[in-house]
C-alpha cells in the first residue's frame, strides 16, 4: 500500500526536473534569435540613413574645378617650378611623359549605408593630378622643402616629409575644411627617384551638381583641366 506522503513525493520531483529543461530551452530559443535581431537592426539603420539626403554643398562642376584646381597651382608655385604643363597627357623626349588632368568620380555615402554599395545621385567628386618629369634630386628635393614650409605657413598641417619606400620622397599635408570626408582636406606631393618624377594632386569634396538628372549622365562631367598648369 502506498501512503499519501510517496504519492506526494514523484510529481514535485518531475516538476523539479522539468525546470532545468524549461530554462535551457529559452536561452536556446534567445541566443537563435539575436542574428535575426541585429540583422532587423542593421536593415532599419540602413533604411533611417538612405532616407536622410547627404549634407553636400550644391556646387557646379565649374567651379568646384577651378578650386581644386588653385589648391595645386598654390602647391606648384610654392616649389619654385618654372616649367608650365600642357592639358592631359603628353609624351615627352627621352620616354618621359606630363600630366594634367581632372576626373570626375562619384560619391558613395558613409555608415551603415555605404554596406548598400550604391552612389549618391546627382553627386560628384573632383580631382586633379599634375605630373612632370626630368626632375633631378638638386630640384625636387629643395622644391620638396619650400613646399613643406609653405603649407605650415598657410594653415596646413604637414603629415608626411621625407623619404618613404622604394626612394620615394613625399610631402603629405591635411587641414580642415569643406569636404565630405571627415572634416579633412589632403594633398601631397611625391618624388619618385626612380623615373626622376614629381606627381601632385589633390581630391575636392563631394557635392550636388545643380539642375542635374538621371539622364543627363553621370553628374560633374565634362569637366576639363586648364590649357595650361599653373594658369600664366
Amino acid at each position: 500500500m502506498t501512503t499519501t506522503e510517496e504519492q506526494n513525493t514523484e510529481p514535485a520531483e518531475r516538476a523539479t526536473s522539468h525546470k532545468p529543461l524549461k530554462a535551457a530551452a529559452l536561452g536556446c530559443g534567445v541566443m537563435a534569435a539575436l542574428p535575426v535581431l541585429l540583422v532587423l537592426g542593421v536593415v532599419a539603420l540602413v533604411m533611417f540613413e538612405s532616407a536622410v539626403p547627404e549634407d553636400y554643398a550644391e556646387v557646379a562642376p565649374e567651379k568646384m574645378a577651378e578650386r581644386v584646381v588653385s589648391t595645386s597651382e598654390d602647391a606648384y608655385r610654392a616649389m619654385g617650378l618654372h616649367r608650365a604643363i600642357p592639358r592631359g597627357e603628353q609624351r615627352t623626349e627621352a620616354g618621359g611623359r606630363t600630366v594634367n588632368r581632372l576626373d570626375s568620380g562619384l560619391c558613395y555615402p558613409g555608415g551603415w549605408e555605404s554596406l548598400e554599395d550604391r552612389s549618391v545621385k546627382g553627386a560628384y567628386q573632383l580631382s586633379h593630378d599634375w605630373e612632370l618629369d626630368r626632375v633631378p634630386a638638386k630640384a625636387a628635393l629643395p622644391a620638396l622643402e619650400r613646399l613643406r614650409d609653405h603649407l605650415k605657413d598657410t594653415g596646413w598641417r604637414v603629415t608626411r616629409y621625407g623619404k618613404s619606400v622604394n626612394d620615394e620622397w613625399e610631402v603629405d599635408a591635411e587641414r580642415d575644411g569643406d569636404t565630405s570626408d571627415d572634416g579633412v582636406v589632403r594633398q601631397s606631393v611625391t618624388w619618385f627617384e626612380n623615373g626622376q618624377r614629381l606627381h601632385g594632386g589633390n581630391t575636392g569634396p563631394c557635392a550636388y551638381e545643380p539642375g542635374w538628372k538621371e539622364d543627363d549622365g553621370p553628374p560633374g562631367r565634362p569637366v576639363e583641366a586648364p590649357a595650361v598648369f599653373p594658369a600664366p
